[in-house]
């Protein structure tokens, strides 16, 4: 049987546990914008031998976590860090709910790029890349949907 984890990367320098992303300020644009990397970072494969990562997702920080299964013979407990779950233990039910959702909107944005394609090879203006153009715009928030809906579902366990 498997075990399924939701986890955090750790940092190589230091091996603590990656929470939060450095925000760097452009006063150009007025805006802040996350830096991710300021650090080397690696998967907790040291710590959970076997660890083979499916799924990748931003939480609502804009930091990376995984969701990975790992054997049975690998010891594993959920741990928290800076009042965050960076290793969570799920079930197979949690662990899939999450993957194919993110699976789901990783397919929308795909046939969103082939419609921005196709829609790059019609003449400007016309009625046919207008509508193309605008089916790659829903498809496109078609995918963004999944993917909120996989993070609110992931932050539900």
């Amino acid at each position: 049987m498997t075990q399924y984890i939701k986890h955090y990367y750790k940092k190589t320098i230091d091996d603590t546990w990656i929470t939060s992303i450095k925000k760097i300020y452009n006063s150009t644009t007025n805006q802040w914008s996350s830096d991710t990397t300021y650090v080397e970072r690696r998967k907790p494969e040291k710590e959970y031998p076997g660890l083979g990562t499916k799924v990748w997702i931003l939480d609502s920080e804009g930091v990376e976590i995984c969701l990975s299964d790992l054997p049975d013979s690998t010891s594993v407990e959920n741990v928290s860090c800076d009042n965050k779950k960076v290793v969570q233990i799920l079930n197979e039910d949690q662990f899939n709910s999450v993957k194919d959702l993110v699976d789901a909107s990783n397919n929308l944005y795909a046939e969103a790029d082939k419609l921005q394609l196709e829609a790059d090879e019609l003449e400007e203006g016309s009625d046919e890349k207008n509508t193309k153009l605008e089916e790659y715009e829903t498809k496109r928030q078609e995918a963004k949907n999944k993917f909120e809906q996989a993070r609110s579902t992931l932050y539900s366990f």
